[in-house]
């Protein structure tokens, strides 16, 4: 007895689909639409239709933005600048506070002087393979020094 789940395969009727039951119709829609050549002769047409209003905001800013940018404006405000010839005292309170604060903030002297302290002093403990050996090593090559004289 099957239960009543399962199928009886004998009352089941199959269709055969095609897999590929596409029109040419469509194909031909698809690839027309998908074609880069369409694409861009398309949009070479539309681009020169465009109009953009004078009145919006990027238009306006344009302008001014390309004053800005302008190698030759910026440097003649770069010599009117230094045509006024700021003058900095190196004695200066600011100077000195600047300065001050840069040596308190740097950690490199500190650094460099606790490595020069530390660097004089390694500790190898005496007991090592390597030490051993090379104690060994200068023991026989002293006294074949002294044999020898």
């Amino acid at each position: 007895m099957l239960s009543r789940y399962q199928l009886q395969t004998a009352r089941t009727h199959y269709m055969y689909l095609p897999d590929a039951m596409v029109s040419s119709k469509h194909t031909r829609n698809v690839n027309q639409i998908q074609s880069d050549k369409l694409y861009q002769d398309a949009w070479n047409k539309d681009k020169t239709n465009i109009t953009i209003p004078s009145d919006m905001p990027g238009m306006l800013q344009a302008p001014i933005n390309a004053l800005q940018i302008s190698n030759k404006f910026y440097q003649k405000d770069w010599n009117e600048t230094k045509q006024k010839g700021y003058d900095f005292k190196a004695d200066a309170i600011e100077i000195k506070q600047a300065k001050d604060s840069r040596d308190i903030s740097s950690e490199q002297p500190l650094c460099r002087d606790a490595w020069e302290r530390e660097k004089a002093n390694v500790n190898v403990p005496a007991d090592t393979p390597g030490m051993l050996q090379s104690k060994i090593n200068a023991v026989q090559i002293s006294d074949k020094h002294c044999n020898q004289a």
